[in-house]
């Protein structure tokens, strides 16, 4: 118990100082618009990633399609384009997955 809270405090101080070190060498350098433009795009592809690693699962060398999390990410990515709510997004996403599971 003690060794999880001390590598929970250890991250959180990692993960801080990481973002304040950031910030203090962004505010010095000058940022042109390509790298403006390119830098926009990072969080997008960074969730694209992660969402398709999910989706596209690796099992005996082949990939397989998961249908629970692939109908969750649809019906998520379809409310949050509606509804522009992400709450209702998630939760939307994360019934729509739960039942899917249920159902396969």
């Amino acid at each position: 118990m003690n060794d999880t809270i001390l590598l929970i405090i250890t991250l959180a101080i990692i993960t801080y100082l990481s973002r304040l070190i950031g910030l203090e060498v962004m505010t010095k350098i000058h940022v042109t618009p390509t790298i403006k433009t390119y830098l926009q795009f990072v969080p997008i592809s960074i969730i694209t990633a992660l969402v398709v690693i999910q989706i596209m699962t690796p099992e005996g060398g082949l990939t397989y399609v998961s249908i629970p999390i692939t109908v969750a990410a649809i019906s998520s990515g379809l409310t949050m384009f509606f509804s522009k709510s992400l709450l209702l997004s998630l939760i939307i996403g994360m019934i729509c997955g739960i039942v899917t599971r249920m159902l396969f």
